[in-house]
């Protein structure tokens, strides 16, 4: 096994040339998916089917629903949860995780899970996610014994998503514009093959895996730097003030791109301290083996580099552990966004990126404007890094106020 940390060597980590490496079959449910193959030719097939679910055509068409189910439903639960005091202090890495789940149910269940309003729900969910979490983590140590057991997310969602599957299948006035749809209708342009219902469901619970707890925590830290940085706060609240300065102004996801600089860079740095897949990624030397910076690496090698440290290395960002997000606005931002591994790069790179960014986009947006907010503990949050790089408490106490 060789460890790398140099950037030009990682982007050519990330190419076809390097297949992931074989330890990303304990990902697998059924069979490979789109997330856990190996095989570069199988990688390419479903990219084809799949890929497309997350156009900017299709997200286009999913924008109500990730805007009603994700960032509105969340404003309601929060205004209903402060009463006749107009303000409350929550837990948002709990609701976060509640409105990112309800958001993957819509779109890529094909049903609503209601866990923003039903909190022993979404907990039963996050419970049976993290089981698969550690069963995941026990395949790699025994696999032998392990991988007998089926995943729990499995189980548990399975049939909801058949069921919805089979009925759109029988009555097509059933049929949604979101991702199930998509992945239903799919076929290859090459093979006009398409994907079985084992297929479907194996890459829906993926993206559920590979979506919710990533963008949950995402969104948790970006609002955590948001209030712990007051100037930045300020900024951004004059951006979003500025671009939509009346209630029934639309915060649309191009507008958000277009019109709110700051928050994507406020976005970005947090992206770059807390990259939430912040562990290492596995690649193979391909046959023949290959010469990395004058070093023969023979093939079949395991090739790792870690995110986070390469995230932290002065070589690539200057002062790399401290919060600025001047490193987004200035004349290096192009280069420094070449730089940012949080949803990997290149051929497999994470094909769900584009809705990440909508869903945070949205409930940022939608937060601000109708709360002013301001953290509960003064003590800097303390990260963790099990699975994912999450908050060490598992908590985010916020204290929210209606604004007037």
């Amino acid at each position: 096994m060789v460890l790398v940390n140099d950037l030009n060597a990682r982007k050519w980590l990330l190419t076809y040339k390097f297949n992931k490496d074989d330890s990303y079959h304990i990902f697998n449910f059924r069979g490979p998916t789109i997330f856990s193959t190996a095989d570069k030719e199988f990688h390419q097939i479903r990219k084809r089917l799949v890929a497309p679910a997350f156009s900017n055509k299709n997200l286009a068409k999913m924008e109500p629903t990730i805007y009603k189910v994700g960032s509105d439903h969340l404003a309601q639960f929060i205004s209903s949860s402060m009463g006749d005091e107009k303000e409350v202090v929550l837990d948002m890495y709990n609701l976060f995780h509640r409105s990112t789940l309800d958001v993957i149910g819509e779109l890529v269940f094909g049903q609503n899970l209601n866990c923003i309003l039903d909190s022993k729900k979404a907990d039963h969910y996050m419970n049976e996610l993290k089981k698969t979490q550690l069963l995941i983590v026990l395949r790699t140590l025994c696999p032998s014994i392990f991988t007998l057991f089926t995943y729990p997310i499995l189980t548990l969602f399975e049939p909801t998503i058949l069921k919805n599957i089979n009925a759109r299948r029988q009555d097509p006035s059933l049929r949604n514009e979101d991702i199930l749809q998509s992945l239903i209708d799919a076929k290859d342009p090459e093979t006009g093959e398409q994907l079985t219902d084992v297929q479907i469901v194996d890459e829906c619970v993926t993206l559920l895996f590979a979506g919710m707890d990533t963008t949950a925590n995402t969104l948790t830290w970006v609002l955590y730097e948001i209030l712990r940085h007051p100037e930045v706060y300020a900024l951004i609240e004059k951006e979003i003030f500025t671009a939509f300065p009346n209630a029934e102004d639309v915060a649309t996801i191009e507008r958000c791109k277009s019109e709110l600089p700051a928050l994507e860079a406020t976005i970005l740095e947090s992206m770059r301290l807390h990259p939430v897949a912040a562990g290492p990624m596995f690649k193979k030397v391909p046959q023949g083996g290959v010469t990395l910076n004058g070093q023969f690496i023979p093939e079949n090698t395991s090739v790792i580099f870690h995110v986070i440290t390469y995230h932290l290395d002065p070589n690539y960002f200057e002062n790399p552990k401290q919060f600025s997000i001047d490193r987004w606005l200035g004349p290096n931002r192009e280069e420094n966004k070449g730089k940012l591994l949080t949803f990997s790069m290149g051929p497999r790179g994470c094909v769900g990126r584009d809705l990440a960014w909508s869903e945070i986009y949205l409930v940022i947006v939608k937060l601000i404007r109708m709360f002013r907010m301001e953290l509960v503990e003064k003590e800097p949050m303390k990260p963790e890094l099990y699975f994912l790089y999450t908050p060490k408490d598992g908590k985010f106490d916020v204290k929210l106020t209606k604004r007037v």
